[in-house]
């Protein structure tokens, strides 16, 4: 039967098929009939790819799909080249439904080979975004199959591809792909960020189905750092917008989460209600992944309250499940549980089975090199796409007395050395600058050829901007790392943003035992030296330097103490005595001392405020209006104590972000403005608040030059 036959059968196949389910289906009626009276064959083309993405029917679409791939092969045989081109796309189109179609139904295999012969296709006729799709797709059932680095790979490159030509929703599709994977491999930080990213793109796309992708994945990795309240708020928002357009796969897996959470807490018989709802819902219709992990959770909860009968079933269901898709994480949790099942029956031979196929199952989809290697690629994958900022580790200063000076000894040794490496780098860079000039001098008086000269110059500047950049790395040490990482210390988040490669900003953390009680003591700093770039990069050095000389001490300093001792330390190094001429450098400073133990807070402040955020107010605690440096009157520094409540935010910051100009009119930001902003996200997951902040000082400045360094430390009590 030649094409053309075969497409005549087919319209009037595809037809009468649709009559039966017209009722239904409305939109995919309407299509149909556009369908029935198109003539030109392209214009056929994109209506039944616009059925094929309608229809919900995996019995119906296929037969669409087939009749595009006839079509689109009998167009790639057309003299006139747009006709070739397009018939060759939609040919590759219709191989990736048919991948889609056979990962939906558990056959990996065939999925990755219509998925590959598509992406060579798409590749062949230079549309980067079907490739960075078609790949997606692959890391897809890489990643079911348990193949992680495969997977990776190939989302990796989808990302990279997505990026290249600015696709956001693709971008958005891939990240929160990559979420799943590091969220399986236990890298819950990772998996957060992509899916924060996933959801802010999809946001402001307006695409409410990758919302409600990302908003439920963001609840299952909230679960698993025990935040049940964050999670079940993303997933009421998931739940809602997945009613609103009609997902039922989506609501059947907002149902899976609510029940799993709900199940951590102990409450069974809500957690079974939630499952069986899913049950129900996935039963009536065509996606067995989902089903297997729903009755694998029923067997689960079962078994928790003794039903062991009907907990056996739904084992056994599952594990039948997961062996005809091959899903080796549902073929490890099915085999689990039915070894426990049999176990409480007395079947120990059948449970001893179950175990070791568990723990081949488990070993395939999650072993050490495996997570090794996964890290290693994603350190690779942001190698490329930037340069790490080094940093270092603070100590904690938990021991005795004697221990404790000597290990603040020894880190006052090793600021010493930095700092000191800090100045010849900056003093060569200035040497490399007098060089330079010098050379151009010459070369213009001498009327040398200019183009041979400009790329000494050219070698020259970029000798000097590493010098700087190395400059930057040497600050960074001396900073805090942005996640500190202790037990003892509240949540918290720090954005800091440097105006130029070294910053006039910086911020400083202590953690100090008392020497009398088991208190311990948490400092933090948010400092603004005067200027930036270089010139405030030599102050933040001796800023860091100082702090850490003045607290070497066993006794605790308030912060108005150690403002006071910091001042002395500045107009004495930097000899200022207020007469005409003399420099007047100095820095503004937020500094506050936080008992670990009672959560007293004492703070001082040099011209910035502390804002306090409790419910619905925000506490503004005023600064003395005086810099840490010579001024005409030098008044002691004020110290507040505040006693902090449970949920309480504090916001310590530089004047950076609020003197930002942009916005439609090129304004300023201000301070009132930056106030209700954090007052308006304080309820929201701290890492969210930085990337809301990051996005909103980003789209206010715009194309803007950003003016001055900006540093915004947010903790939670």
């Amino acid at each position: 039967m030649s094409i053309r036959s075969k497409l005549k059968f087919f319209f009037v196949f595809l037809i009468c098929f649709y009559a039966a389910s017209a009722a239904s289906q409305p939109i995919v009626d309407s299509l149909i009939k556009e369908l029935n009276v198109s003539v030109d064959d392209t214009v056929k083309l994109h209506i039944l790819n616009k059925i094929v993405e309608q229809s919900t029917d995996d019995n119906v679409w296929p037969v669409y799909n087939e009749q595009m791939r006839l079509l689109g092969l009998s167009l790639m045989s057309h003299k006139n080249e747009s006709y070739r081109k397009r018939g060759t796309y939609h040919y590759a189109n219709s191989l990736i439904n048919k991948g889609y179609l056979f990962n939906n139904r558990g056959m990996l295999d065939s999925s990755i080979y219509y998925y590959q012969k598509a992406a060579e296709i798409m590749k062949a006729i230079g549309n980067k975004n079907g490739v960075a799709a078609t790949l997606n797709n692959i890391g897809y059932v890489y990643k079911s199959q348990g193949d992680i680095l495969s997977a990776l790979d190939y989302y990796h490159m989808s990302l990279k591809m997505y990026e290249n030509v600015q696709d956001s929703s693709g971008i958005a599709s891939t990240t929160n792909n990559l979420a799943i994977i590091y969220n399986r491999q236990g890298d819950i930080k990772t998996a957060i960020s992509y899916n924060l990213k996933s959801l802010a793109i999809n946001e402001k796309l307006g695409n409410k189905r990758g919302e409600e992708i990302s908003l439920g994945n963001l609840a299952m990795l909230y679960r698993k750092k025990n935040k049940y309240d964050i999670a079940l708020s993303y997933l009421n928002k998931a739940l809602k917008i997945q009613e609103e357009i009609g997902d039922k796969n989506g609501i059947a897996y907002s149902y899976t989460n609510i029940g799993n959470i709900f199940e951590d807490q102990g409450k069974d018989q809500e957690a079974l209600q939630y499952h069986l709802k899913s049950y129900d819902l996935l039963k009536t219709l065509d996606d067995k992944p989902s089903l297997t992990s729903t009755t694998i959770n029923l067997g689960s909860v079962y078994l928790k309250i003794g039903n062991l009968v009907k907990a056996s079933v739904f084992a056994k269901e599952a594990f039948s499940l997961a062996k005809e898709i091959g899903y080796v994480y549902e073929l490890a949790d099915a085999s689990n549980l039915l070894g426990q099942i049999f176990k409480k029956q007395g079947n120990y031979k059948e449970a001893l089975e179950m175990h070791e196929f568990y723990m081949k199952m488990k070993d395939s989809a999650l072993n050490e090199s495996t997570r090794k290697a996964s890290l290693q690629k994603q350190f690779q994958y942001s190698y490329e796409r930037k340069v790490a900022a080094d940093s270092v580790k603070n100590m904690e200063a938990e021991k005795v007395k004697d221990a404790q000076i000597a290990a603040q000894q020894s880190s006052l040794k090793q600021q010493r050395t930095l700092k000191y490496a800090l100045f010849g780098g900056i003093a060569l860079m200035i040497a490399f600058s007098l060089y330079v000039l010098n050379r151009y001098k010459n070369t213009q008086q001498k009327n040398k050829i200019i183009e041979g000269q400009k790329a000494i110059v050219d070698e020259k500047q970029k000798e000097i901007i590493d010098s700087i950049t190395y400059a930057k790395r040497i600050q960074l040490a001396l900073l805090k790392e942005e996640e500190h990482v202790s037990k003892h210390l509240p949540e918290h988040f720090v954005f800091y943003r440097p105006k130029d490669i070294v910053s006039g900003d910086f911020y400083w953390s202590l953690e100090k035992k008392a020497l009398n009680t088991s208190d311990k003591f948490w400092y933090l700093t948010a400092a603004d030296c005067t200027g930036h770039g270089v010139p405030g990069a030599f102050l933040t050095m001796l800023g860091t330097s100082f702090l850490n000389e003045i607290n070497a001490v066993p006794e605790l300093l308030s912060p108005a103490e150690i403002m006071e001792q910091l001042r002395t330390r500045i107009i004495k190094d930097l000899s200022q005595t207020g007469r005409i001429g003399d420099n007047k450098d100095g820095m503004d400073m937020s500094i506050m001392r936080m008992n670990l133990s009672t959560f007293e807070l004492e703070w001082s402040g040099a011209n910035n405020p502390l804002w306090i955020i409790r419910g619905s107010e925000t506490i503004e605690i005023k600064a003395d209006k005086q810099p840490i440096g010579y001024a005409d009157r030098l008044l002691p520094f004020t110290n507040h104590k505040v006693q902090l409540q449970k949920d309480d935010q504090l916001i310590l910051f530089t004047d950076g972000f609020a003197d930002q100009f942009g916005g439609e009119k090129k304004k300023k930001f201000k301070r009132s403005q930056l106030k209700e902003l954090v007052r308006q996200i304080a309820f929201q997951p701290l890492d969210l608040q930085k990337q809301i902040l990051e996005r909103t000082f980003d789209e206010w400045k715009g194309d803007l030059e950003q003016i001055d360094d900006v540093t915004l430390i947010g903790i939670r009590v």
